[in-house]
């Protein structure tokens, strides 16, 4: 049963630009992926695969609001969670490689210091 909120034309308009960027946002993360791959970078290439499908998915759901009656705002709650998962988890790669970032900067000056 859905929840009776049915968007416009106008708010489906915009909802379906979004849902057209978030897929091919998809698209370039999968394409990312495959590049890691081929680099034999078996950390990289999941992250890449599963930020994509995040990102895929949730412009499937926003596709779904444009293209169903009924279920709106279960189809736009859908995307929500799905956005958030791939944003999770590129700030949480993000934050490790700065983690690392700034351990091989302290190693590295460390290391220059105790030559001298």
């Amino acid at each position: 049963m859905g929840s009776g909120v049915e968007f416009g034309p106008s708010e489906n308009a915009v909802i379906d630009t979004a849902a057209t960027w978030s897929r091919g946002l998809g698209i370039v993360y999968f394409i990312q992926s495959v590049g890691q791959l081929l680099n034999l970078n078996i950390i990289g290439a999941p992250i890449y695969l599963f930020i994509g499908l995040g990102y895929w998915k949730g412009g499937t759901s926003l596709k779904h609001v444009t293209q169903t009656q009924g279920n709106d705002v279960q189809h736009l709650l859908t995307a929500l969670d799905q956005f958030g998962s791939a944003f999770m988890i590129r700030i949480v790669c993000t934050i490790i490689v700065g983690v690392f970032v700034a351990i091989a900067t302290v190693i590295g000056i460390l290391a220059l210091l105790a030559s001298m």
